[in-house]
């Protein structure tokens, strides 16, 4: 919560007060692992920024055609996703916290060396030349889902089992591999967050949360306010 209050006292307070009524200020920023800096989504320009939290100014800031609505940052704080409104989702690594999260976790060295390979390709793919992909870059795109839905709502990912899920405005909760094809949805799901917990995926809205396996199936139910 400080490095946001630092950040916006910094001069990004204008973010906060013209976020667009239709996202949640929760959604649209996450905190880097070691606090040092932001990443926010939702301003007026369509843009995703990576802020330094001691000075407030933007480290790095992407560009696209359609709108953001909301992001994540991995566990291990080298991945980030974004949700756009035209139901795709941006796969990021986040290059300063690559070489740490790959030291500690075996499972995603295979991972992050193969992202970072097909991160090439696609920069080559698109016409662009080699000095994209300078030493001092910090956000490395790698891909991009899509989930032939709706508008996407809130999202998380979870690196451990290969898996990204969103909640979308036309409520559906939809399941996308992070680096395969794999794809499901379950339709009739209205819920304010989602979350990847262990094997399963939970959701809560105001009232209730519900839990999920990995395949989509409904686990368990619970009112909140019998726990």
């Amino acid at each position: 919560l400080s490095a946001v209050t630092n950040l916006l006292d910094n001069g990004l307070s204008g973010w906060s007060t013209n976020l667009s009524p239709k996202f949640n200020f929760k959604d649209c920023f996450a905190i880097s692992e070691n606090g040092r800096f932001v990443f926010s989504c939702g301003h007026p320009d369509y843009t995703i920024r990576l802020c330094d939290v001691a000075n407030g100014k933007p480290v790095e800031v992407l560009r696209g055609l359609q709108q953001p609505s909301c992001l994540k940052l991995s566990k291990c704080g080298s991945v980030l996703v974004v949700g756009f409104r035209n139901s795709t989702v941006g796969v990021w690594i986040f290059e300063k916290a690559l070489r740490a999260s790959s030291r500690t976790n075996d499972k995603m060295h295979g991972f992050f060396f193969n992202s970072k390979v097909i991160a090439h390709e696609l920069l080559s793919e698109q016409g662009r030349k080699e000095e994209t992909m300078r030493v001092d870059k910090n956000l490395i795109f790698v891909n991009t889902l899509s989930f032939c839905c709706g508008a996407i709502k809130c999202i998380d990912v979870s690196i451990d089992l290969d898996t990204v899920v969103a909640l979308t405005y036309s409520e559906e909760l939809v399941y996308h591999s992070l680096s395969g094809d794999f794809f499901a949805r379950v339709c009739n799901v209205r819920a304010d967050a989602v979350f990847i917990s262990n094997e399963s995926v939970v959701v809560v809205d105001k009232c209730n949360f519900r839990i999920f396996s990995m395949n989509g199936e409904l686990l368990r139910k619970s009112n909140i306010n019998d726990l």
